[in-house]
């Protein structure tokens, strides 16, 4: 907060194959941290220290609900969207788009893997 301007912001793609995001009971906002679309379906779900499992595999399990949420501001028309794994359309992270998704259980900690699209 004492720092007169902003830190600049990188675009190049992150060069990790994978990228873990930590989630927390309830609602969590993610994004796709990858210059690619990746597939909903293609990400991965751990639980504590447990192997991970699908997205699918998550979402039967009731460990999360297979939807994601996103909106479009104001500038962008103001829509809402729903899509989810396996659903018309199929969920897809796109870069530069935040999503909603919601985690059910609160019984360990849980992190999403997401894998680098292939360009």
């Amino acid at each position: 907060s004492s720092a007169p301007t902003l830190p600049g912001i990188s675009t190049s793609a992150v060069p990790a194959a994978t990228m873990t995001v930590q989630l927390r009971p309830g609602w969590n906002l993610i994004s796709d941290p990858y210059a690619g679309n990746i597939p909903l379906s293609a990400v991965l779900v751990k639980r504590g220290s447990d192997a991970p499992v699908s997205w699918q595999q998550a979402a039967a399990g009731k460990w999360v609900v297979n939807a994601l949420y996103s909106y479009d501001g104001n500038d962008w028309g103001g829509t809402y969207s729903f899509a989810a794994a396996g659903g018309e359309p199929d969920a897809v992270l796109v870069p530069w788009i935040g999503y909603w998704l919601y985690l059910n259980r609160d019984d360990a900690s849980y992190a999403l893997i997401v894998p680098q699209p292939a360009l």
